[in-house]
């Protein structure tokens, strides 16, 4: 049964309940792991049928990691796919890390896709400058330099 209440016999993180692209239930469960900027790391949860879940990070690392300046290569792409192999999680075409478990191995699963999220995590964090890049917000929004 994908409920919070199972989730909450795994651990006591946040637990939402949401619905897949095509309906199908799910659960959006909040971790108090982070990513480099300290963003929580949220698996997704889908029941796709058959006895089986989809854990996901329904795209969010990437996305997030990109927002950050990180500028993702077909070589980035390659090493990430290898980085969270390790812990049977792929990186799908559309740039979610995900995992497709048997309902009687989701606890195995549920912490492989938390290891391999905080993997790709510490791999950002060595690719990230030290520094933040320094930005002027009104010419970032309003395309106009400051007088000086």
């Amino acid at each position: 049964m994908l409920n919070c209440k199972w989730v909450h016999t795994l651990t006591k993180y946040d637990c939402t309940p949401v619905r897949g692209l095509r309906g199908e239930p799910g659960l959006r469960i909040g971790t108090p792991f982070s990513l480099p900027d300290n963003i929580a790391i949220n698996i997704y949860v889908l029941d796709v049928g058959d006895g089986n879940f989809l854990f996901s990070d329904n795209g969010d690392t990437l996305a997030h990691l990109s927002a950050l300046g990180l500028d993702l290569s077909p070589h980035d792409d390659s090493e990430l796919r290898e980085i969270v192999h390790a812990q049977g999680v792929t990186l799908g075409d559309d740039g979610d890390f995900n995992i497709l478990s048997p309902q009687q191995h989701a606890e195995w699963s549920f912490a492989r896709s938390i290891t391999a999220l905080l993997a790709v995590g510490q791999w950002a964090r060595e690719k990230l400058p030290d520094e933040p890049e320094e930005h002027d917000r009104c010419v970032e929004v309003f395309n106009v330099r400051p007088l000086n």
